[in-house]
C-alpha cells in the first residue's frame, strides 16, 4: 500500500537541497564517535536530498555509507549530489537488510513522518548488537527566537493541522520503551544568517509552508516577506537561532 507521505515533497528537492540549514560540525562528531569510522555500515533513512548523508560521508571517508527516502525527486536529487554514496527509495518500517547487519542508523529530520511503532523494532533486527540509532533534528528555537516565535505563529495560522509543537516527541522515552539501551540526549546551539531571499527560499522548501500556500492561493507568501523584511538588520539578513539534537540509543 502507498505511504500517505510518499510524495509530501515532490517537486521541492531543488529548493530543498539548496536552502535547507546543513547540520553544525559539533553534531556530526557526535555521530562518528558512535563507529569505527573505517569500516562501518552506516545507513541514513529519510535521507531526503542527502544533506546529513553526505556530511557523514566527508566526515566517514572509510564507512560504507546509504541513504534512503520514499520519495522519488529526493531520492534523484540526492545522487545527482553525491559521489560514494548509494541511495534508493525505500520505507522506513521494512528495511531490505540482514539481522545484525549495520553499524548505524541515522534519521535527519524524518522521524516525525515515521510510523514508529513499527520502525524502532525493523532498526533493533538491522542493526548489529551494540550498533547505534542516532535521531537528528536541527529545529527552529522558538523559545529563545522573537523572529521564529512569529514564524511559527504565521504557519499555525495558515497550515492546517500544523502546530510548533510537534517537536515535543519524547523520543527517548520510545526508544526505551522499544528496547534500547544507553539512551542519550546531545544538543548543539547555533545561529544561522541568511539574506531575505534565502530565509524564504527555506521556509518554501517545508512541506508546512507548502501546505499554506495552497490554503492561502500564495497569499501568505506576502506575510512572510513583510515579517522576515520587519526582522532583517541594515546589511539586508537575518540572524536565527537553532538547536541540533541528537537522540540516540544502542542495540
Amino acid at each position: 500500500m502507498p505511504n500517505q507521505n510518499q510524495h509530501t515533497f515532490s517537486g521541492l528537492q531543488d529548493i530543498y537541497d539548496a536552502a535547507r540549514p546543513t547540520y553544525p560540525p559539533q553534531s556530526i562528531d557526535k555521530l562518528t564517535s558512535f563507529i569505527n569510522p573505517d569500516n562501518a555500515e552506516i545507513l541514513d533513512i529519510g535521507c531526503g536530498t542527502g544533506i546529513l548523508t553526505r556530511q557523514l560521508k566527508a566526515a566517514l571517508p572509510g564507512a560504507h555509507i546509504q541513504g534512503c527516502d520514499i520519495n522519488s525527486d529526493m531520492i534523484a536529487k540526492a545522487k545527482q549530489s553525491s559521489v560514494g554514496i548509494h541511495y534508493f527509495e525505500n520505507v522506513a518500517e521494512d528495511l531490505p537488510f540482514d539481522a545484525d547487519q549495520l553499524d548505524l542508523i541515522t534519521v535527519g529530520q524524518a522521524v516525525h513522518w515515521f510510523d514508529r511503532p513499527k520502525f524502532y523494532p525493523e532498526v533493533l533486527r538491522v542493526l548489529k548488537q551494540g550498533g547505534t540509532l542516532a535521531l537528528v533534528e536541527n529545529n527552529r528555537s522558538w523559545q529563545t527566537d522573537k523572529f521564529f516565535a512569529r514564524y511559527e505563529d504565521l504557519l499555525e495560522a495558515h497550515s492546517p493541522i500544523y502546530s510548533r509543537h510537534y517537536r515535543d516527541t519524547d523520543y527517548a522515552a520510545e526508544m526505551l520503551a522499544a528496547g534500547f539501551e544507553k539512551i542519550d540526549l546531545h544538543e548543539v546551539i547555533w545561529q544561522r544568517a541568511m539574506t531575505k531571499a534565502e530565509f524564504i527560499d527555506m521556509s518554501c522548501s517545508s512541506s508546512k509552508m507548502a501546505a499554506a500556500r495552497k490554503a492561502t492561493d500564495d497569499r501568505v507568501l506576502d506575510e512572510l516577506r513583510a515579517l522576515v523584511g520587519r526582522h532583517t538588520d541594515k546589511a539586508g539578513k537575518i540572524t536565527v537561532d537553532y538547536v541540533t539534537r541528537i537522540v540516540s540509543g544502542v542495540a
